[in-house]
């Protein structure tokens, strides 16, 4: 029987991204199960202002739809926010657990604050008629210098940004009860690798894997090395 692998992506990452890691690991007889969610999966917006509570909610009727009772979870970025209340709320529907760069430790410095500041005023900026056709080629101008995509959300996205910043994951931390493997690229810049220590010694049964010559995507920069960590771990 194929064991299955539930990916829950991280906040505008696209589908495409990774499709080479899902390849991989679909070759070694895992069967993977790779969602879009309302309100934080590329292009996929939703009409509700959700928390991470109904994310819970939407993955557990993708469960059922899916006919999985149990499967190995991999999360990364902002989904590593709902897999871990899913794995504290659930643990026996989960064999194995595996955060990648997960969100859900704290990251505001002051650079990140300014860069958010400048975000929502540059999107206000442009909304102006003479400068609202600019906008496009001037965000591709800002991406490139280190702005993120999240920079700019406005409406329901950004609502939805909010109510997961106002979570307290901290406190979940030492109640996973699961095998844990914690995946992170040295060279990351949006979640420093260096908080990955921290987050193995408040899970008990964890271990990590630094990616060296890696950032914040491994599964887009080094997608064999990475889908092979992942299958090591499953099987």
């Amino acid at each position: 029987m194929a064991r299955k692998l539930l990916i829950i992506r991280g906040f505008n990452s696209k589908r495409e991204h990774w499709q080479k890691v899902k390849e991989i690991i679909e070759k070694n007889n895992i069967e993977v199960l790779m969602p879009d969610l309302p309100g934080i999966s590329y292009n996929f917006d939703s009409s509700q202002v959700l928390k991470v509570e109904d994310y819970e909610k939407i993955i557990l009727e993708i469960l059922k739809k899916a006919n999985w009772e149990k499967f190995f979870l991999l999360s990364h970025s902002l989904g590593g926010a709902i897999a871990l209340k899913f794995a504290v709320d659930f643990p026996k529907k989960i064999e194995k657990l595996i955060f990648c760069a997960p969100a859900i430790v704290g990251t505001k410095s002051p650079k990140k604050i300014i860069f958010y500041a400048l975000g929502q005023l540059f999107l206000l900026l442009f909304s102006l008629p003479f400068l609202k056709n600019y906008w496009p080629q001037f965000k591709k101008r800002l991406l490139a210098v280190g702005f993120k995509d999240y920079y700019f959300e406005k409406g329901t996205r950004k609502k939805i940004l909010k109510n997961f910043a106002k979570t307290n994951y901290k406190k979940l931390f030492g109640k996973i009860k699961n095998e844990t493997l914690i995946l992170w690229g040295k060279k990351d810049k949006d979640i420093p690798f260096k908080f990955s220590k921290k987050l193995k010694k408040s899970i008990k049964n964890s271990k990590i894997i630094i990616f060296d010559n890696c950032a914040h995507n491994p599964h887009k920069e080094i997608p064999q090395e990475f889908a092979k960590e992942v299958i090591k771990f499953i099987m």
